[in-house]
């Protein structure tokens, strides 16, 4: 089944429900993330079964839900019930099918619980990491919560882990770790670029392999594998830095990213292996 995608305006969104609650910056986000697929008539939006972990909207078209046994409703978009996502519970109850072209929109549905969680809550504000009035402090946590598999992290381990972040002021040209450092903590950038170095080998000076902006992430693989820190992370404008504690990174995050395999799928990944994607720094 083809699907044409095309980007929803953030604007429009603001009009579903529960995203009216959402803050403009995390409704951008939403918007960046979630494109908008057209479908032809006679098209099945999800089945009976299914555990797609998405909220869907319907915004333009007509639809019908239906389940063995059960009666057929249709549902038109501009509607009052097409403001709410599409029979929303996990795994699916109901097929949704086109009745003709339709436009929906699919938004994960756990980084939707984790914005809402955050925009709920009062016992964890921005402000608290020190944060200006200004929007634009939040653009870190817009983007570590859009990355990485933090979808995976319940909203309340998720809050934890918010609390118990330590920020760290640091000055232009300081490190933030060097290679050989025992490894203390998980770092996120707030503020400020971070430069991530390495010695491409023995004798030669570092070079820088990656940067980090804000909301990006590093010192994940020491704390995994228990080695000293295998690069220097370096902020050369100086910036800000959030760190959550060893200890906290095992019992919040560790086991919700990390994911086991049996020996087969493990052997299998290893020999096809190629570069990786980009410099992780530990």
């Amino acid at each position: 089944m083809g699907a044409a995608k095309k980007l929803v305006d953030a604007a429009r969104l603001r009009g579903l429900v529960p995203l009216h609650s959402l803050t403009p910056d995390h409704l951008q986000e939403l918007a960046r993330k979630s494109p908008i697929e057209d479908l032809p008539a006679g098209a099945e939006v999800f089945a009976t079964g299914d555990r797609d972990g998405k909220a869907v909207y319907l915004l333009s078209g007509e639809v019908e839900l239906s389940a063995p046994g059960e009666g057929v409703q249709r549902l038109r978009a501009g509607t009052e019930p097409t403001r709410y996502p599409l029979a929303h519970h996990q795994p699916r109850r109901l097929t949704a099918r086109a009745l003709g072209p339709v436009s929906v929109l699919r938004i994960d549905a756990n980084l939707l619980d984790m914005m809402l969680e955050w925009r709920r809550t009062d016992s964890y504000e921005v402000a608290e990491l020190g944060a200006a009035d200004d929007a634009g402090e939040e653009d870190w946590l817009v983007r570590f919560l859009g990355s990485g598999g933090f979808d995976r992290i319940p909203a309340g381990d998720l809050q934890a882990l918010l609390a118990r972040l330590e920020e760290i002021e640091v000055p232009p040209g300081a490190a933030v770790m060097n290679a050989g450092d025992p490894p203390d903590g998980y770092y996120i950038v707030k503020r400020g670029r971070c430069e991530v170095l390495r010695c491409p080998a023995a004798g030669e000076p570092p070079r820088v392999v990656a940067e980090l902006g804000p909301g990006e992430t590093f010192g994940e693989e020491a704390l995994i594998t228990g080695a000293p820190r295998n690069a220097t992370v370096v902020m050369p404008e100086g910036g800000a830095v959030l760190r959550l504690p060893r200890a906290d990174y095992r019992a919040l995050v560790a086991d919700a990213l990390l994911q086991p395999v049996g020996y087969e799928r493990a052997r299998t990944a290893a020999a096809g292996r190629r570069a990786p994607r980009r410099a992780r720094s530990g």
